[in-house]
C-alpha cells in the first residue's frame, strides 16, 4: 500500500510538471 501510494504521488508530480510546461509554452511562446 505504501509503495503504491508513493508511486501514485510520483505520477501526480510528473503530471503536474508536464501540465505546467504545456501551459507555460502556450502562454509564453515569445520566450521560446
Amino acid at each position: 500500500m505504501g509503495w503504491f501510494a508513493g508511486r501514485q504521488a510520483e505520477n501526480d508530480l510528473v503530471a503536474v510538471t508536464v501540465n505546467y510546461i504545456f501551459v507555460f509554452k502556450r502562454h509564453v511562446p515569445s520566450l521560446l
